[in-house]
């Protein structure tokens, strides 16, 4: 099982997250930095913005989750983009801006995904990464993601997507 993090308390609670950590936001109202986000974390494999306003837009019984972390100019720093339903949550999009990555904001963003869709009643996490996206795939299995299985040759250039999942737990 995938134990969230508790909440956060003492000093960082009450001060906010660490220096460039970004503060994490709902992205609905803002379509325009989560698209800027999206397309500098991933480039020529970036959703649209139609895309991504789909998904914004999931119909009942479907619960869109996205959130942005913005910086102290607010700056899209990362951004993440799923769906809770019923009791399965799946995690569409992680993304971190190339300049903040290697910081932890890609972990901060995947438990705060995971919190959220565990308030909506989710109690099981699924996401397909590509098999050759190392560091994506180093950070959900820290997270308690396991590999379910494959799908041979589902992206761009015949590279395979792992398949992944876990069961939530409730915070600490």
């Amino acid at each position: 099982m995938s134990p969230l993090p508790p909440a956060p308390s003492g000093p960082r609670a009450a001060g906010g997250p660490p220096p460039g950590a970004g503060t994490l936001v709902d992205a609905g109202p803002h379509a325009d930095l989560l698209a800027t986000a999206e397309r500098s974390a991933f480039g020529p494999g970036a959703w649209s913005p139609a895309q991504l306003a789909s998904a914004l837009a999931a119909p009942a019984p479907q619960r869109p989750v996205a959130r942005l972390a913005l910086g102290p100019r607010g700056q899209a720093l990362g951004h993440s983009l799923g769906v809770v339903l019923f009791d399965e949550a799946e995690l569409f999009r992680i993304g971190v801006q190339p300049g903040a990555r290697g910081q932890g904001l890609g972990h901060r963003l995947l438990v705060d995904f995971a919190r959220a869709a565990w308030d909506q009643g989710a109690r099981r996490l699924l996401l397909e990464v590509a098999a050759d996206n190392l560091p994506a795939l180093a950070l959900y299995r820290r997270f308690g993601l396991a590999e379910d299985g494959r799908r041979t040759g589902y992206y761009a250039g015949g590279r395979d997507a792992v398949l992944m999942s876990c069961p939530l737990e409730p915070p600490c």
